[in-house]
This record gives structure tokens, C-alpha cells and sequence, in this order.
């Protein structure tokens, strides 16, 4: 039987893992607003994907940020 991780732990594994990278590579950025809306849509991408729901449920952001 597998087990799945805690939402605890999969919030600070994506917060250690993947945002290091991802921040470290735009660290010489110079954002502009288009670049921010790319890094927010990915964010909620992110934790679409570890929430595991179906594209089709059609929720708000800020319905996903509350947990």
C-alpha cells in the first residue's frame, strides 16, 4: 500500500525544491508584468498538480490558496 505525504510536507518540499530553482534562474531577471503573470500562473499550476484536481473543476485561485 503506498502512502501519500502529508500536504504539510508537499508545501515545503515545492517551497524548497522547485521555487529555489525557479527563483534562482530569475534572480537576474528584470520582471516585467507579463513575467510575473507566467510565475503566479505557475505557482497555481504547481499546486493544482499536488492537489491533484482535474482541470474541469472550475474553482477560483484564491479557493486553491486557502489551505
Amino acid at each position: 500500500m503506498q502512502k501519500s505525504l502529508s500536504i504539510h510536507l508537499q508545501k515545503g518540499m515545492v517551497k524548497v525544491f522547485v521555487w529555489s530553482v525557479v527563483l534562482y534562474g530569475s534572480e537576474m531577471w528584470t520582471l516585467q508584468k507579463e513575467d510575473i503573470r507566467q510565475l503566479e500562473a505557475f505557482e497555481m499550476w504547481i499546486w493544482k498538480r499536488m492537489m491533484k484536481v482535474s482541470w474541469i473543476e472550475h474553482k477560483t485561485n484564491e479557493e486553491y490558496c486557502k489551505w
